[in-house]
């Protein structure tokens, strides 16, 4: 027979292994560990600028309170995130995610598009991107026009028959 004894402490220790196993949604339980989901990458970010010649030491990065949507962490936590490079005088604010640490690696992959674009003169892919689909634009409006004018012909083609 089970003593009241034995199912409390039976119930906690179901409860407690419970608890312990559904930790978090970004978690994963393997051999006895729990191990985090992987997230951004600033050292990524960074090795991208030393590449362009930015030294880290140049840049003045500064946090404050970002605006838009994330609720109260957004409202209280300082995520918004101005990186600014003192020798060229770029600056960039990055504030669309809600986490600092995003924001962060975000306002370094900016400010290398930036720097490329306006120190380095080398086209982002943005403006390749941009540049083509203008290019694809204008080839569209040119094969309207052609056909527009077929038509006016053939149709002016035709009264010319029918007042003969």
């Amino acid at each position: 027979m089970w003593s009241r004894r034995r199912v409390l402490l039976l119930w906690a220790c179901l409860t407690s292994v419970w608890c312990c196993t559904f930790v978090g949604v970004n978690r994963q339980r393997t051999s006895g560990s729990v191990q985090r989901g992987a997230g951004p990458d600033v050292g990524q970010a960074d090795e991208q600028l030393e590449q362009l010649g930015i030294v880290l030491k140049d840049l003045e990065e500064s946090f404050t309170k970002s605006s838009g949507p994330g609720g109260q962490n957004v409202n209280k936590v300082e995520t918004a995130v101005r990186l600014r490079h003192g020798p060229s005088g770029l600056e960039v604010k990055a504030q669309s995610h809600r986490t600092q640490l995003e924001n962060r690696v975000s306002a370094r992959r900016r400010l290398a598009e930036l720097y490329k674009k306006v120190v380095l003169g080398m086209e982002t892919k943005a403006d390749q991107r941009a540049k083509r689909i203008r290019s694809n634009k204008a080839r569209r409006a040119r094969r309207r026009k052609k056909k527009e004018e077929a038509a006016a012909q053939k149709e002016g083609a035709d009264e010319a028959q029918e007042v003969e």
